[in-house]
């Protein structure tokens, strides 16, 4: 009886060491990998990397985000369906990507949504679009940590000017493929063009598509202003782009360190929207000391742009899902 009791208190001893060195290690207990498509350059990652550290330090080394940029954790199809079957695993995506697992979780991705940061930030209070995501994590394991990563307003760049709906009549503008990008392009008056992003120059300096509408700094990367002449500052679709990690992951976090992954997410996710929106003005200023001519928003019939918003909600049937979000967060 004695050998038997020495045996596991030499077993308990060993025991203790061995998590006492893991811990002097800063051996994490909680690993997630965490994806993206963007380059190390973007200004994303590098506020990824910095919520890494934050939820690092704020949990004593407990929990620790690997992040992977350039797709290098995998194709976002093929990781978004391991995070479904649980793996710890998360991904840089957006609200057009979700609404394919849950419709209405397309509509913040719509037009005239939400047209600035202060109004994105609305969008934690609203039980509407909380009831969605709660099914997303139901239903299919995704949970969202951060919906606060905005890559700011998309405009329209284009070789001749416009500064309302009718006058964008005619123009072929290139947009991503999902529904609500192509429905809500559709509802500036112009003709959306689905088109890979690699080949948005060609297929304008070709004259595949008249234009396209992204970003100021996008639109200085891609350095359109030796292909377009204008760029009207519609403002129409405030991007935001979400985090999700797999459910099962994060359910298995205790519940202190699931508050630091999330407050820690979205206190990085609105310092990269702020520095998006501040280098968002300096790009354009690019662009015009680079010779295109820019139409301010002040000059543009927004009015009648919102207006005609209204078609795309209605072709998604979205309209009545806008109108209860806007109600609960204090819009329109």
């Amino acid at each position: 009886m004695k050998r038997l009791f020495l045996s596991g208190l030499l077993l308990l001893m060993c025991f203790t060491l061995s998590v006492a060195g893991g811990r002097a290690r800063n051996e994490a207990l909680w690993t997630l990998r965490f994806g993206h498509v963007l380059s190390p350059a973007d200004i994303p990652h590098y506020h990824m990397e910095q919520w890494a550290r934050n939820v690092r330090d704020a949990t004593n080394g407990m929990v620790n985000i690997e992040i992977f940029h350039s797709a290098r954790l995998g194709v976002e199809e093929d990781v978004l369906e391991q995070i479904r079957a649980g793996a710890n695993m998360g991904w840089h995506t957006d609200f057009a990507r979700l609404g394919t697992y849950i419709g209405p979780l397309s509509v913040p991705n719509a037009s005239f949504f939400v047209e600035n940061l202060e109004e994105a930030m609305r969008l934690q209070y609203s039980p509407t679009l909380q009831k969605y995501l709660e099914q997303l994590s139901s239903e299919f394991g995704f949970s969202v940590v951060s919906f606060l990563w905005s890559q700011a307003e998309r405009h329209v760049f284009a070789n001749r000017p416009a500064r309302n709906p009718a006058e964008m009549a005619g123009l072929l503008i290139r947009s991503p493929p999902a529904p609500v990008w192509v429905e809500s392009v559709n509802a500036l008056g112009v003709t959306a063009t689905p088109l890979a992003w690699g080949e948005i120059f060609t297929g304008i300096a070709s004259g595949v598509v008249d234009g396209v509408e992204v970003g100021f700094m996008p639109g200085r990367n891609l350095r359109l202003y030796t292909i377009t002449d204008y760029v009207m500052e519609t403002g129409h679709i405030f991007l935001l782009n979400t985090l999700v990690v797999s459910s099962v992951w994060l359910d298995r976090l205790p519940v202190n360190y699931r508050r630091i992954v999330i407050d820690e997410a979205n206190r990085s996710g609105l310092n990269s929207s702020r520095m998006h929106l501040q280098r968002g003005r300096e790009a354009l200023q690019e662009l015009i000391e680079n010779g295109m001519t820019f139409i301010p928003r002040e000059d543009l019939d927004i009015d009648a742009f919102r207006r005609a918003s209204v078609q795309a909600y209605e072709r998604l049937g979205l309209l009545e899902i806008r109108d209860a979000i806007h109600a609960e967060i204090g819009l329109r």
